[in-house]
């Protein structure tokens, strides 16, 4: 009995922190499968007060909230990632000074897996995974209780 008790103990615990882990899974996996690039371009505006930059690498997700920091060499901008045109890999930065001269540096997220693309599928199923540890490791312990009663 002791050996049935010391499972179904083991069982909970390991369900406890694959719950606990569960939430920071999804960052982590993102995380593994993007890079954080820093790039610098130089930018002139006119009289309008924004300009586009063509970044060097698709934006993760094609989603301007993957741009993490747009600073500029000049105190008077008070530069912000508008849009993102993926065609062109373009960003609208707004918030710049009239008819000057400034370098703009960009910190964003790309893929970073694009050539190994069997890590990028396989990591992609690990909060499938966990979830269906959650689920199927009880339905084990249950099993193994049930039947070892006979």
């Amino acid at each position: 009995m002791t050996g049935k008790v010391f499972a179904v103990v083991i069982g909970v615990v390991v369900i406890l922190i694959l719950i606990m882990a569960l939430p920071a899974i999804p960052d982590a996996v993102e995380s593994f499968r993007t890079d954080t690039l820093t790039q610098s371009y130089t930018l002139a505006t006119g009289a309008s007060n924004n300009g586009s930059v063509a970044l060097s690498n698709n934006l993760w997700n094609s989603d301007i909230a993957y741009i993490s920091r747009v600073a500029s060499t000049l105190a008077t901008d008070n530069s912000v990632a508008s849009t993102y045109t993926a065609a062109s890999r373009s960003v609208l930065v707004t918030g710049l000074a009239a008819n000057t001269t400034r370098t703009l540096t960009i910190d964003y997220r790309t893929a970073g897996l694009e050539e190994n693309t069997a890590a990028d599928t396989g990591i992609t199923l690990l909060p499938g995974i966990v979830v269906g540890m959650v689920i199927i490791i009880p339905l084990i312990v249950v099993a193994g209780l049930l039947l070892g009663r006979r």
